[in-house]
């Protein structure tokens, strides 16, 4: 039984979700996740289904993060270099920390969910302790999309992002909708991540459709393509309240991890921004997907333009950026076997150190 320590990004609901299913499939294998260390703002807004699983062995640290804009629809990426920059004495305070307690447990794997500041830790910690770090980001990086002036300084940050984390990293787990890309070591191709609840779940279309927003402003956009007075009604989720008061047939739920499972499993389509794991989930499931792709947000434009042309979604504004798509048809079975192949790579990656 090897003994694994994780390092989350918990600035993500998807790397929160990641870290959940790769905890389980570790356990089914006999290994022992022995602690939990999630960097972001602050620990109050981490979610209570993500630290149940791991009471007794979580622990936070202070972590970069993504300033909003102002109209609420996505992050401003100067600014968010700008005020984290202030932080920097802070962060390499952690940084010492997070060496300090690797140093410590001594564990046979670190597995870094696309932390920043773990990864600098990484890069110079005892022998022996193999670095597995996880993330779809890389798959961006190998398959090198032209996408002309979109976004060029969150292109930028997403590339210094992934180098970091990649160079306090042994062998890299590349996260993708499908097996279409041959990657070179330390690069491995790898399924979504999905929790076994999810994986157990059946789906059987209902008249309610389903919106999961991190930005209210989006739930606008959704008014706007949907009109006030949708069929069937829209149940909402999101991380922020509305400035102003939706419409009737527009119901805002707080966020709760196993209420939002049932309401996906039974609606009739799901409206989301384009975060990897949301997509990967609902396309498990067979929904129907429409996305917003958060404003300013490079990443998740890549991750819309990947499931657009892959057929799994389609753009929830009728404008989709300055790239022409080249739409097939989503192959549902070949998804689900993929993504049944994460324990077995999971497996064979453990079993070479």
């Amino acid at each position: 039984m090897a003994r694994c320590l994780f390092f989350v990004q918990g600035e993500g609901r998807g790397h929160l979700s990641q870290a959940l299913a790769m905890a389980e499939m570790l356990e089914s294998l006999g290994h022992d996740v022995v602690e939990v260390w999630t960097g972001s703002r602050n620990e109050v807004l981490l979610p209570a289904y993500y630290l149940r699983p791991f009471e007794g062995k979580h622990w936070h640290y202070a972590a970069p993060w993504l300033h909003r804009r102002a109209n609420r629809r996505g992050i401003e990426t100067a600014a968010s270099i700008w005020l984290n920059a202030f932080r920097i004495p802070r962060y390499l305070k952690e940084v010492r920390r997070l060496r300090k307690r690797i140093a410590t447990l001594r564990p046979e794997y670190v597995f870094n969910f696309y932390e920043g500041l773990a990864a600098l830790a990484l890069r110079r910690c005892p022998g022996g302790i193999r670095r597995i770090a996880v993330g779809h980001h890389f798959y961006h990086q190998i398959k090198r999309r032209r996408t002309g002036k979109t976004a060029p300084m969150g292109k930028r940050l997403l590339a210094w992002m992934s180098r970091i984390v990649a160079a306090g990293s042994d062998r890299i787990l590349v996260l993708s909708f499908g097996a279409d890309l041959q990657a070179r070591d330390p690069y491995l191709l790898f399924p979504p991540l999905i929790r076994a609840e999810v994986l157990k779940s059946t789906y059987k279309p209902g008249k309610r459709q389903l919106a999961y927003f991190m930005d209210e402003g989006h739930i606008w956009d959704l008014i706007h393509r949907q009109g006030e007075s949708p069929e069937g009604g829209v149940d909402v989720y999101c991380f922020h309240q509305a400035l102003s008061k939706l419409p009737k047939a527009y119901v805002l739920h707080a966020p709760a991890a196993d209420v939002f499972l049932g309401k996906l499993c039974k609606c009739s389509r799901l409206w989301t921004t384009a975060g990897f794991e949301t997509v990967a989930e609902a396309a498990w499931l067979g929904v129907d997907i429409g996305l917003f792709p958060a404003e300013g947000h490079y990443e998740q434009y890549l991750n819309a333009l990947d499931a657009f042309e892959r057929g799994m979604a389609v753009p929830g504004k009728t404008k989709n950026g300055d790239i022409p798509l080249q739409i097939r048809t989503f192959d549902r079975d070949a998804y689900r076997a993929w993504v049944l192949q994460a324990k077995s790579l999971l497996k064979q990656v453990l079993g070479e150190y």
